[in-house]
C-alpha cells in the first residue's frame, strides 16, 4: 500500500490512508515500515552468519556477501525488501523474479535475473 519512495514517511502515509478511508483496520494488517540498518546491526548479523554458518555454510555466505554489499551503500543500503516491494508496486511478477535467494544472488554477482 505504501509506495517505496515514502517509506521514510511510512507512519503518516497510512494515518493519511486511515483518515482518507482506504484502509480500514479490520482489513488490513500493518507489518510496519522498511526502516534502514545500523551499523551494529551489520556487525551483529555478520556475527550470527558466522555460527549460522555451521549448519548450513552455503546460505550463511550468501547472506553475508548480502550484508557486504548492503555496507558498501552504507547508511542508505537498497535492502532486498524494498526491491520485491518496489516489483510488486510495478506490476513485475516472473518466475524468479521475486524468489529471495535469486534476488540475493542477483545483487551480489551483479548480474540480473535471465542473463
Amino acid at each position: 500500500m505504501v509506495p517505496c519512495d515514502e517509506e521514510e514517511h511510512y507512519d503518516d502515509y497510512v494515518m493519511t490512508l486511515y483518515a482518507q478511508g482506504v484502509l480500514t483496520p479490520n482489513e488490513w494488517l500493518d507489518l510496519g515500515g522498511l526502516s534502514s540498518l545500523s551499523a551494529e546491526e551489520y556487525f551483529g548479523a555478520s556475527l550470527w552468519q558466522l555460527y549460522k554458518s555451521i549448519d548450513s555454510p552455503y546460505k550463511a555466505v550468501l547472506k553475508t556477501l548480502l550484508l557486504e554489499a548492503y555496507s558498501w551503500e552504507y547508511p542508505n543500503p537498497r535492502l532486498l525488501a524494498k526491491d520485491i516491494k518496489q516489483r510488486l508496486h510495478d506490476g513485475e511478477i516472473v518466475s524468479f523474479g521475486l524468489d529471495p535467494y535469486c534476488m540475493m544472488l542477483e545483487r551480489v554477482t551483479g548480474v540480473p535475473d535471465g542473463d
